[in-house]
């Protein structure tokens, strides 16, 4: 290297070049740093967070993607038996609305959940389709680490998306979480 006019010492990165020559694959400073990161938000909303506050989050998340979100009323339940939605994200641009289910789990999380989403899903695709030509799609994002066997074989079979907690923090994470504590005025 020239610096013409200078006195440099860079004897100081010599470790870092020779760890870079050495190196088998190329760096990827993103993935070693998400590596560890969801695991430390997903415990921070276990900690500080509750069923409410969890689908207040849920909704901030859906109107930082750019869907009109809101949560659902407690007694918006689908007139089908045990048909439930938390959050509920439209895109009229799209002509897509997500219903989503939370559930604030830890363990776990059955197959209750996509029954109560797939079931409100369905009957309001078939109430809504003769006024709007909207795309309906059920989710289920939980706290939980995972979901039951059953769980995943039901929401294949219904077309539901299961979203476990590692995977949500992600989500948050990609998006960005600068004004998080906006989900919770």
């Amino acid at each position: 290297m020239k610096f013409p006019q200078t006195n440099t010492d860079i004897d100081d990165i010599f470790e870092s070049v020779e760890r870079a020559i050495k190196a088998e694959t190329p760096i990827n400073f993103y993935e070693s740093v998400i590596e560890n990161i969801p695991s430390q938000l997903l415990k921070t909303i276990e900690s500080d967070l509750n069923p409410d506050k969890f689908e207040k989050l849920i909704m901030w998340f859906m109107i930082k993607q750019g869907f009109n979100a809101y949560i659902a009323a407690k007694n918006e339940f689908g007139k089908e038996e045990y048909a439930d939605v938390d959050v509920v994200a439209n895109s009229d641009l799209l002509k897509l609305t997500i219903h989503i289910q939370g559930k604030f789990h830890t363990g776990v999380t059955g197959d209750w959940a996509v029954e109560q989403i797939s079931r409100y899903s369905n009957q309001k695709s078939i109430e809504d389709d003769i006024d709007d030509d909207y795309i309906y799609i059920p989710w289920v994002i939980t706290t939980a680490t995972g979901f039951s066997p059953i769980a995943k074989e039901k929401a294949a079979e219904k077309r539901v998306r299961l979203i476990d907690g590692l995977m949500f923090a992600r989500m948050l994470i990609d998006a960005g979480i600068v004004n998080i504590n906006e989900a919770f005025d």
